[in-house]
């Protein structure tokens, strides 16, 4: 009598389904609820922006536009409260491997800071870098923090994350960071006026 051969569990159909559900969920942990509610009125930074609303503002002795998180703001975005540390590190890329290896960069220190019941995740693929002059900048800080992950860092319930956000250095001028999640429309931007 012969034997019916089963085949691998990875040939079977009810496999794959799982891998695309844990895939789905570990790159869009959110996506049913994207929408920031507000616990104080808000300030609206951009017409483009939405569900944004600045917690609370230092005053910087730098000149910065009134429509732009920068230096000491803390704001809410996608279930996180982030702050931007006010001060501005500066260092030289030391990785052989790199092709920005002994280009200078700086590092503005941000918290981040789960303010939901339920575990967040944070990536560096949030965020989009624009150098002085206007354009994208490349993603430099795999060169710089061998800990980040590109896919996030989870931060459970009131859990805090202390890290920092790595810009090429391109010259004097205003850098920017732009915040957006794939199928979201919660946006936000800030602008840091950086002189070497």
């Amino acid at each position: 009598m012969s034997e019916k051969i089963k085949k691998p569990f990875y040939k079977k159909w009810w496999f794959w389904v799982i891998i695309a559900v844990i895939i789905i969920v570990i790159f869009f942990p959110d996506a049913e609820d994207d929408n920031v509610t507000e616990s104080e009125p808000s300030t609206e930074h951009n017409s483009n922006e939405t569900d944004v609303s600045v917690v609370e503002d230092t005053d910087d002795q730098t000149d910065v536009s009134e429509s732009y998180l920068s230096f000491g703001s803390t704001f809410e975005w996608q279930d996180l409260q982030i702050t931007f540390g006010d001060d501005v590190q500066w260092a030289t890329i030391d990785n052989m491997l790199s092709d920005y290896d002994g280009e200078y960069y700086f590092a503005i220190p941000i918290l981040i800071e789960n303010i939901t019941d339920s575990t967040q995740t944070w990536s560096p693929s949030d965020m989009t870098f624009f150098g002085s002059n206007g354009t994208e900048s490349s993603s430099i800080w795999l060169w710089i923090d061998y800990n980040a992950s590109p896919l996030g860092t989870d931060i459970r319930s009131g859990g805090v994350l202390n890290t920092y956000v790595h810009f090429l250095y391109d010259g004097d001028g205003n850098y920017f960071i732009e915040f957006s999640r794939l199928l979201s429309n919660d946006t936000a931007e800030a602008m840091f006026p950086i002189s070497r």
